[in-house]
């Protein structure tokens, strides 16, 4: 099963072809004008002069398909209560589409790095199609993660000759966490991670560093950083381990 976006342009379909011909490489499989059409159209159906417009089309944009009609050629698209998802490979391609969608329409929510994406944000087009714009995380496979997990413990065991490394453990799935809540005079205890969201905690270091600037250096080397990993700095409480 798969879900095909349809685009009713109302009257601006033609236009919006030839934009994401040139934004988006878009190809045309098929295009059918209404004057076209084997059956004759009801009356009042289309306003006069409609004959020319786009009764459906159907565009290849990547491996996705989506389609699009002139509808009742009025002149108002109307699109609310969804967006086009576009994802791409890296920032550039991101920045590209950004600003080439972005014209001539209106900025939804700027392109930026985002706890999620190197770069996600939100624009409407000129024909008020919104568009969210996301690089996809690359999914790695056994060889790549096995060269990262190397690179790893190959830095950690630099960061322990160097006096860097104190301790560190890596934790199992959030899906395996239980959490203890004090409620009402006693312990409750539930299923899954203390906080319900996309980032959990994959595990703990304790490093040695002489102040924050060299804590930032030292963990911004991880190699898990080039693939989207997530980092948070914290220094020890001293007063309550003493």
């Amino acid at each position: 099963m798969k879900i095909e976006p349809y685009l009713f342009l109302d009257g601006r379909c033609e236009e919006a072809i030839e934009f994401y011909k040139s934004t988006l490489g878009a190809e045309v499989t098929m295009l059918m004008r209404f004057k076209d059409s084997p059956e004759p159209h009801a009356p009042g159906m289309l306003p006069p002069g409609a004959e020319n417009k786009v009764m459906h089309a159907s565009l290849r944009i990547g491996d996705s398909t989506v389609m699009a009609s002139d509808g009742q050629c009025l002149g108002r698209p109307n699109f609310q209560g969804f967006a086009l998802s576009l994802p791409v490979s890296n920032d550039a391609e991101a920045e590209r589409l950004f600003a080439a969608l972005g014209d001539g329409g209106k900025v939804c929510m700027p392109l930026a790095k985002t706890f999620f994406s190197s770069r996600f944000g939100m624009v409407a087009d000129r024909f008020g199609v919104s568009w969210m714009i996301i690089v996809a995380q690359r999914a790695m496979n056994e060889g790549d993660r096995k060269a990262l997990l190397e690179e790893s413990f190959a830095y950690a065991a630099l960061l322990r000759k160097n006096g860097h490394y104190i301790d560190g453990k890596a934790l199992q799935d959030a899906g395996t966490a239980t959490t203890l809540r004090f409620d009402k005079g006693k312990v409750a205890i539930t299923d899954g991670p203390f906080a319900e969201t996309k980032e959990q905690l994959g595990g703990v270091m304790v490093l040695e560093a002489k102040d924050l600037n060299h804590a930032i250096q030292l963990m911004s080397q991880l190699p898990c950083m080039r693939v989207g990993g997530c980092l948070e700095i914290r220094p020890i409480n001293e007063e309550i381990i003493g």
